[in-house]
């Protein structure tokens, strides 16, 4: 579904094979070009969420993917069927869970780890300056960013789990409400601007009609944090609390 290319030296892309619930490397170094499997058993009746080394690692239909812009040391997956962010180490090939409940959990809430949920997040990109990530939660209608501080300040352990915080939310009839953008709607897919002007970002979006595909570009500032009590296709609990950017339009 999802590709990239190493952003540092340009040795090597990595792509989601969704349907085979894997990761594929493919070696752009090499004139012949080489595929080899990353991460994931690499079968279509293999889907799964299990964390682990190579093929002892499961995914359930991984769809976008983004290389650390530091120093390629990892990748990030949007393992869109488990409702997780999943991490790989590409030196080792680990596989492991940075947020989200997984498969059977979908919803939108904030917190930390494990204990934030996403509903079939399905792309993202990682900040140039590696701090954070900002993920398309697809069928939440939501932009989420995740932080990944912890990855430039020395490697975290295998423990480490990310905060996520939602920064743009939208909903299926267009009415997102406070920290909306327009009307969001079934994000799929996001890019920051590699040149850093304006921490601008690009979103692709399936919209209202099944037919109907847009591109918004979008400004990043600042973050707030107000109270909301729902929203977005999953909802937020009662009394939950959302931080929300102010994300706008650029003209």
């Amino acid at each position: 579904w999802g590709a990239a290319v190493d952003p540092v030296g340009g040795a090597f892309a990595l792509i989601a094979d969704h349907y085979n619930h894997a990761v594929r490397r493919v070696d752009l170094a090499d004139p012949d070009h080489p595929v080899t499997n990353v991460a994931g058993k690499q079968c279509s009746g293999c889907s799964g969420s299990d964390d682990g080394v190579g093929r002892a690692a499961k995914f359930y239909h991984p769809a976008g993917i983004a290389i650390d812009p530091v120093r390629a040391a990892y990748a990030l997956v949007a393992d869109m069927s488990n409702h997780l962010l999943r991490k790989i180490d590409l030196a080792t090939r680990a596989v492991t869970t940075l947020a989200g409940k997984g498969w059977g959990s979908a919803a939108l809430l904030d917190v930390v780890g494990s204990d934030a949920t996403f509903k079939s997040p399905t792309g993202g990109d990682i900040h140039r300056s590696g701090r954070y990530a900002l993920v398309a939660d697809s069928d939440n209608h939501a932009l989420r960013r995740v932080a990944l501080d912890a990855f430039e300040e020395g490697e975290p352990n295998e423990h480490f789990s990310a905060s996520v915080t939602t920064v743009a939310l939208g909903s299926l009839d267009g009415n997102g409400g406070a920290g909306s953008t327009d009307d969001l709607t079934y994000p799929r897919d996001i890019a920051f601007d590699p040149t850093g002007a304006g921490d601008t970002a690009l979103v692709v979006e399936f919209a209202n009609s099944p037919k109907v595909h847009r591109v918004q570009r979008m400004r990043v500032e600042h973050y707030v944090a107000p109270a909301l009590g729902g929203g977005g296709g999953g909802g937020t609990p009662a009394g939950g609390v959302l931080a929300v950017a102010a994300i706008a339009p650029d003209a």
